[in-house]
């Protein structure tokens, strides 16, 4: 008689500790798992703000851009020595996120085409040439496959446009130009490079330039200025050509 009780002890005991083993599993690979996401959540995260900050990187650049070009032609309230000091202000804003790009992505280490390394400009701005030459580390390596927020080609044109104000055309022309081979729907690139053609009196390529321009952004007010503004200009001894030409910038 006293053998059952003791049968029934030991099976009830044995069922315990293997329901207590299989709670303890669970808990286990729950806490795993919400460790495994809460980790994978960590990283996307991160990834969405690095990329809100280099999205915040490029509207800015893209805002001194546009202060730089109100400023320099569509502001006569001040005058010429007060003018200069905002506009060297701006450059010295647009070289201090050109660094902060090329830190990042490593551009930097990067050559032109013509297998050149870019330069660097604005000599009589002391913390702009600072910024832009201070020697930088690479970045850290990536296993990331997807595309960068602010591509080479977006790099390239900002270089470019930067040198063109700093006055340094003979560098700013190959940087545009191989921002647009890299990505040819860079509209403010092509109406930089056709301000550049037209201010050296190459109408034709500054014509295309802009034409381009609205190939792919037809609306682009920048691009219906200048080129109404080049075709009123006249380039040819043909009278019938310069009225063609006339009447042309006024469908503009």
């Amino acid at each position: 008689a006293p053998l059952f009780p003791l049968l029934f002890f030991r099976r009830m005991t044995t069922t315990v500790m293997h329901a207590v083993q299989d709670e303890t599993s669970t808990a286990i690979t729950s806490k795993t798992a919400t460790t495994t996401t809460n980790a994978g959540a960590g990283a996307v995260n991160a990834e969405a703000k690095d990329e809100e900050q280099d999205t915040s990187l490029v509207a800015e650049v893209n805002a001194l851009f546009e202060e730089h070009r109100i400023i320099e032609d569509l502001t006569f309230d001040i005058n010429k020595q007060e003018k200069l000091a905002k506009l060297q202000v701006i450059r010295q804003q647009i070289a201090t996120l050109i660094a902060r790009i090329e830190h990042k992505y490593g551009y930097h280490h990067q050559t032109t085409a013509n297998n050149t390394r870019i330069p660097n400009h604005e000599n009589t701005d002391a913390t702009a040439d600072s910024a832009l030459s201070q020697p930088q580390p690479p970045p850290a390596a990536t296993t990331t496959t997807t595309s960068p927020v602010i591509p080479r080609a977006h790099y390239l044109y900002v270089k470019g446009r930067y040198s063109k104000l700093c006055g340094d055309v003979e560098t700013a022309s190959p940087l545009l130009m191989e921002a647009i081979k890299l990505d040819p729907e860079l509209i403010e690139c092509w109406n930089t490079l056709g301000d550049i053609y037209y201010a050296r009196g190459e109408i034709v390529a500054a014509k295309y330039c802009l034409q381009s321009a609205l190939e792919y952004d037809g609306y682009n007010k920048l691009s219906y200025i200048t080129l109404s503004k080049i075709l009123r200009k006249p380039t040819s001894s043909d009278e019938m050509e310069v009225m063609e030409s006339c009447i042309e910038s006024l469908i503009l």
